[in-house]
């Protein structure tokens, strides 16, 4: 005797691990039976378009995604009036041509509102590994590339502050519910998790998170990120989603039980965390990061990469040498020359131009050369090995006679062991003080040589001592 289930009870169908099948292109005909009824073809086919969505099987996010696919193929291919009549071809036919025109209104209102068509959906591997500032930074500027880490940072941290704004406006579940349109992560969440447990879980986070966060972030902390950035991005200068995140991911592995694979573990895995007396900046910079990686929102913001190419194309306007004194890479060195601890391999004057460096200052004086009075301040460095340079950096305190007078030469220049130029830059011909920074990773510089001279006595300068930047081991030391 066969028991009686119990009310409730249901039978399951396991979902199936998407990377244990291939990936095909093509499709096959099966013939299918369903009970004789034309009713029963819609069951049918909304079962086959169930299999099109990621969530209908489990397994990494671009398994899930190739099984989504093959299985949308399938269902567009199917000739679903198989044995069927016109009037029940028609009666099959127009719910799901209204759900496909919805669907269509969906995407399009979609890409109005939120630049995108699909929002909620993980990037794919090559999105998220795109090198977003190869367009706007090919030469690997690293002025350029401070500029776009700190628009990255400002970007989250605007995104994050807004998002938190509007939450914390909201006053009741409607007006929380209304959000939806303007911040779409809110709409997923709704859907997801249902609105009583979102609506506290939303709460929950802005009540916990936002005067913390107010007071955590400063512009010290503004400027360490932005440093973080900027360190693992200066020997080329590339920028992707992945970059990023894994950046903002590395500052919380310790509080994190584990690197979320799809978005619904993200969120449930955040809402189990203590933020009492946690850094909550790094947090919510990683719960920002983890939104475009895994369902393309950046907090309450839909996104594209494209998004982020124009952001950082925006910054190269901002490009600024500031991080030679701001950030700290780890193996940076800078040496200021100084004729009390000079090595022997460094020249100054060079072979034009008498100087000397004082304590505070490198001053010129003039000399009979090819016949002509010239004024001038020289140098050259001849490093025991080749080095890799990121800045010099000049400033002239003072000067008279300069603007109008016949150039010999004003340039700063790194050479190779083959004296082929490979960087440097040209000094300002300029009276009273002006500063020049030259900057840019260049591998390889076996020699440093500078001129800043003129023809004529009537010139006066006075610089400051001349300054070097470099990565690796400090040759001076």
């Amino acid at each position: 005797m066969t028991a009686k289930k119990k009310p409730g009870e249901f039978y399951r169908v396991a979902k199936q691990v998407a990377g244990e099948y291939p990936v095909v292109e093509g499709t096959r005909c099966v013939q299918v039976k369903i009970p004789d009824d034309g009713s029963f073809l819609p069951v049918l086919a909304g079962m086959v378009a169930l299999l099109g969505n990621t969530w209908s099987s489990i397994g990494g996010v671009q398994a899930r995604q190739d099984w989504a696919q093959m299985w949308q193929r399938a269902y567009a291919e199917t000739d679903w009036s198989g044995c069927m009549n016109c009037e029940e071809l028609i009666e099959c036919l127009t719910p799901l041509f209204e759900a496909q025109t919805a669907n269509i209104l969906t995407l399009i209102n979609n890409q109005n509102t939120f630049g995108t068509s699909t929002p909620g959906l993980p990037l794919t591997e090559e999105q998220r590994e795109e090198n977003l500032a190869g367009a706007t930074n090919p030469g690997c500027n690293l002025d350029i590339l401070w500029a776009q880490c700190l628009a990255i940072i400002d970007y989250t941290n605007t995104s994050i502050v807004d998002t938190l704004q509007k939450i914390e406006a909201a006053t009741n579940v409607n007006e929380l519910a209304g959000l939806a349109d303007s911040i779409p992560l809110i709409g997923w969440v709704l859907e997801v998790f249902g609105t009583e447990l979102a609506t506290d879980t939303i709460n929950y986070f802005q009540e916990a998170i936002q005067e913390t966060y107010e007071a955590q972030y400063t512009e010290e902390v503004r400027i360490e990120l932005a440093c973080s950035l900027f360190c693992l991005g200066m020997f080329d200068c590339a920028i992707s989603v992945d970059v990023v995140y894994d950046l903002f991911y590395s500052r919380v592995s310790a509080i994190v039980p584990d690197d979320p694979a799809a978005m619904i573990d993200f969120l449930e895995m955040l809402a189990g965390i203590d933020f009492d007396g946690t850094n909550v900046v790094d947090l919510m910079f990683w719960f920002c990061w983890g939104g475009v990686k895994l369902a393309s929102f950046a907090v309450g913001k839909a996104v594209t990469t494209e998004n982020f190419t124009w952001l950082l194309n925006l910054a190269v306007d901002d490009a600024s040498p500031d991080w030679v004194f701001q950030c700290d890479c780890g193996s940076d060195w800078n040496y200021e020359l100084d004729s009390t601890t000079n090595p022997v391999w460094v020249e100054i004057p060079g072979d034009r131009g008498e100087g000397e460096i004082g304590g505070n200052v490198l001053s010129q004086t003039s000399v009979v050369s090819f016949g002509q009075d010239v004024t001038g301040i020289s140098g050259e460095i001849i490093f025991p090995s080749a080095q890799t340079i990121t800045a010099v950096y000049i400033k002239q305190l003072a000067g008279t006679g300069i603007e109008g007078s016949t150039v010999v030469n004003t340039f700063v220049a790194f050479l190779d062991v083959s004296d082929n130029v490979i960087g440097g830059g040209a000094f300002p011909v300029q009276n009273g003080e002006w500063e020049l920074w030259a900057s840019g990773v260049v591998t390889g510089v076996k020699k440093i040589v500078f001129e800043y001279a003129f023809i004529g006595t009537d010139q006066t300068a006075v610089w400051q001592p001349f300054q070097i930047y470099g990565y690796g081991i400090n040759p001076f030391v």
